[in-house]
């Protein structure tokens, strides 16, 4: 009996990194087309909408993404435990949490919506975003269409979570191409037209956004029927099995809100929306590094759900090791991109672009930082070991505003106080991560 265990276990195993394998590669395609994509449709933007547009439609989409984390949780504590139940092939429970995840974030997401409509309506938006470059009408329009958009996608991107769940972690990668490609063919089609305007960008950005979810949408359930969410399947207390682990991912979003996505903003408020383009553009091209690690990292979140729920210790220290050089490799990569930075912006954008080495050098140090912290935060969230976690990551958003403040402002370091206030508090966080892992390890 022991030996028929231990083969089975070395079956799953093996079968388990095939499948991380497999999703790897897969996304490592999906990716490389994004990256294209995004190649092409980042110089088209630049032309189409002139600084403060472009200021103004980052500053506009940093505020409408974190919608996505405000799930409280659900979405997140719904990935783990519908892996559990894929893994375990217990159909009902799985119908039974998607169809309650499903209708709890369409019920925060309608408040959501009201919120957005109420604040469009009573609040300035010139004050908000620092400028009076943009008619306040269409301002205001931008702003809400945008709103509505990005609430629709926050309901449907549950089947992102449905799919990692499954570990398909590669479909979620496909359905980001799509919506790129969409994009991109509606941004080359808008620079033909002789006006230009900011309302007519968020409309092409929302219908690619929603096509490409919703395409997706009905190719999983068309081969799930029996998945499809029903009233009769709404069960809240599996929403209370949700919550009670997503409660506290959604503590962390909130911090990665605040703090670590809050960088846009505080340009905008502190030096001006004209001053995002040069930190935003810079800052793409050296998050490349945390892109292609998240590639190899999604897949392995429900994989290390698996292995843990069936005590395959083993299979997961090896997977992070593997992790860990891939980092170190991908470093190397990003400092060989910083010396021709130049050249690198040059060609891709026809543009010149001013900025101070210090900026460059934060650049490297925040997502060195990052790409290692991305490593252990794998591991916690998949086996949803997240006390430690959350209170270091609460240390570290608080720490960043106030940060930000004594770098750009008292001395003057303009917008790279604002990459050194992130280096510091992900620092923080990376030692608090390496911690809990270290203790996880030692007791295994």
């Amino acid at each position: 009996m022991r030996k028929i265990n231990d083969r089975a276990g070395f079956e799953n195993s093996v079968q388990r990194s095939v499948n991380v394998k497999k999703n790897v590669l897969y996304s490592v395609v999906l990716k490389a087309a994004g990256i294209a994509l995004s190649f092409f449709t980042l110089p088209l933007t630049l032309h189409y909408l002139n600084a403060v547009e472009y200021g103004v439609w980052i500053t506009l989409f940093s505020i409408m993404n974190w919608i996505n984390m405000l799930d409280v949780g659900i979405g997140l504590g719904l990935r783990n435990k519908l892996a559990e139940a894929v893994a375990m092939h217990d159909n009902d429970s799985a119908r039974i949490y998607i169809s309650t995840g499903f209708f709890s974030i369409l019920g925060i997401g309608s408040l959501l919506l009201l919120f957005i409509v109420v604040s469009v309506r009573c609040i300035d938006m010139q004050i908000v975003f620092n400028t009076s470059d943009i008619d306040p009408n269409e301002l205001s329009l931008a702003i809400l269409s945008t709103g509505v958009f990005v609430v629709i996608s926050f309901v449907l991107s549950i089947i992102n979570q449905i799919y990692y769940a499954y570990q398909k972690a590669a479909i979620p990668g496909l359905i980001s191409v799509v919506n790129g490609a969409l994009l991109l063919l509606i941004i080359y089609i808008l620079t033909f037209q002789e006006k230009h305007s900011l309302v007519c960008f968020v409309y092409g950005f929302g219908f690619s956004i929603l096509l490409s979810k919703i395409i997706f949408i009905i190719a999983f359930f068309y081969k799930h029927i029996d998945m499809i969410p029903s009233f009769s399947h709404l069960h809240l207390c599996r929403l209370k099995e949700i919550t009670n682990l997503g409660l506290k991912f959604f503590i962390i979003q909130l911090c990665c809100i605040v703090g670590f996505g809050f960088s846009n903003i505080l340009i905008t408020q502190l030096l001006g929306p004209e001053y995002v383009r040069t930190y935003d553009v810079i800052f793409k091209i050296f998050n490349f590094s945390v892109m292609v690690q998240n590639l190899i990292l999604t897949p392995l979140w429900s994989a290390y759900t698996e292995a843990y729920a069936k005590g395959d210790y083993k299979w997961i220290k090896r997977a992070f090791l593997k992790t860990c050089h891939i980092s170190v490799l991908i470093v190397f990569v990003m400092l060989f991109v910083a010396l021709f930075l130049d050249d690198v912006l040059y060609v891709w954008l026809s543009m010149k672009f001013v900025y101070d080495k210090w900026l460059i050098i934060g650049m490297i140090v925040y997502h060195t930082l990052s790409l290692f912290a991305g490593n252990y935060c794998m591991i916690l969230n998949g086996i949803g070991r997240l006390n430690i976690q959350m209170i270091a990551w609460i240390i570290a958003a608080l720490l960043i505003i106030p940060l930000a403040y004594v770098f750009t402002i008292i001395l003057m370091m303009n917008i790279e106080g604002i990459i050194w206030s992130l280096s510091i508090s992900m620092l923080i966080l990376l030692c608090a991560l390496s911690y809990d892992v270290t203790m996880l390890f030692r007791k295994w």
